[in-house]
């Protein structure tokens, strides 16, 4: 028995395989997943990839999901692979302005926040959406029943946590300089995890 965990693969966690699973019984999620708990409609996603119209970025992220290359790149002895990936993330690091995740772009260019604004018309039905990944910490009312949040490393701030009913809260998970969230539900002896953004 115990606390049933769902794991948000983003990124970071793209070579995520079968073995949290295997040993922890952890529920890995690829894609979004849409759930209801205690009468609210949740859609709770990583957030990568979700609304970045970037046509280069969607081929880079195709590639860096395709089962065919990841198997190729794992054959490459790790001396010279974490050494491509660590100088690769440097690089990409560099290209923005002081090496940090630009701020909150606005209602009106923030890309988790259009998709969000999309979907929510073919899915009106939908109270939370919650995301990480973004490297910022949001609460945004789209609609009288509608908001979208999303969580960072900075914790999560009194001001978001009225937003949800009592019966559900949140935490922080910590590995190293990352940061994860993790939603308790009260009585129901379940939680969800979303790993690293």
């Amino acid at each position: 028995m115990g606390v049933e965990v769902h794991f948000f693969i983003g990124n970071h966690d793209i070579w995520c395989g079968d073995y949290l699973t295997k040993e922890c019984g952890v529920i890995m999620h690829r894609e979004p997943l849409t759930t209801e708990i205690y009468g609210k409609e949740f859609y709770l996603a990583h957030g990568d990839g979700l609304g970045d119209p970037d046509k280069k970025f969607k081929l880079l992220r195709s590639m860096f999901h395709s089962k065919t290359l990841q198997t190729l790149f794992s054959a490459i002895h790790p001396r010279w692979s974490v050494e491509l990936g660590l100088t690769w993330a440097k690089h990409s690091r560099q290209k923005r302005a002081d090496g940090k995740e630009p701020d909150y772009m606005g209602e009106n260019k923030e890309h988790l926040v259009l998709y969000t604004k999309d979907y929510l018309k073919s899915h009106p039905n939908i109270n939370f959406f919650i995301y990480g990944h973004r490297h910022i910490e949001l609460d945004l009312m789209l609609s009288a029943t509608s908001r979208v949040l999303i969580f960072w490393e900075t914790g999560l701030t009194s001001s978001l946590m009225p937003c949800l009913t009592e019966r559900i809260s949140f935490g922080r998970v910590y590995r190293g300089r990352d940061t994860g969230l993790i939603m308790f539900q009260q009585n129901k002896r379940s939680g969800i995890i979303r790993n690293k953004i």
